[in-house]
C-alpha cells in the first residue's frame, strides 16, 4: 500500500471509531443516572466537539492542531472540570459496576490483524 492509500485507510478507520465513540457518549449521556449526569454531560459535550473538530479536517489528525476550536477544546478538556467529571465516572462505575474503567483506558491497545 502506497502512503496516500495507508492515510486514507486511517481516515476512514478513525472516522468510524470516532463516530462509534461519540455515539457511546451521547447514550451514555441519555441513560447516566442522576448522580452522573452533569459529568456525563460534560464529557459527551466534550466529545462532541473533537469529532467536529477531526470531522472538519478530514480525519486528517496533522491539520487538527491548527484548527480555530483546537486550543479552546484542549484547554477544556484538561480543565479541572472535566478531570473530576472523568474521575466521578470512574469511582461511579468502579463501585457500581462489574468493569473497572481504569485498567480499560490506562491498557494500551493493539491493532487487531
Amino acid at each position: 500500500m502506497g502512503a496516500s492509500t495507508s492515510g486514507a485507510a486511517d481516515a476512514v478507520t478513525a472516522k468510524v471509531a470516532l463516530k462509534k465513540l461519540d455515539q457511546v457518549f451521547q447514550v451514555l449521556e441519555k441513560q447516566a443516572p442522576s448522580e452522573l449526569a452533569a459529568d456525563m454531560k460534560l464529557l459527551a459535550d466534550l466529545s462532541k466537539r473533537q469529532y467536529d473538530i477531526i470531522a472538519r479536517n478530514g480525519f486528517d489528525f496533522d491539520k487538527v492542531g491548527a484548527d480555530a476550536e483546537y486550543p479552546a477544546l484542549s484547554k477544556d478538556a484538561g480543565a479541572p472540570a472535566a478531570e473530576q467529571a472523568g474521575e466521578h465516572l470512574t469511582t461511579y462505575a468502579s463501585a457500581t459496576c462489574p468493569i473497572d474503567l481504569q485498567a480499560i483506558t490506562s491498557t494500551p491497545t493493539t491493532p487487531r490483524g
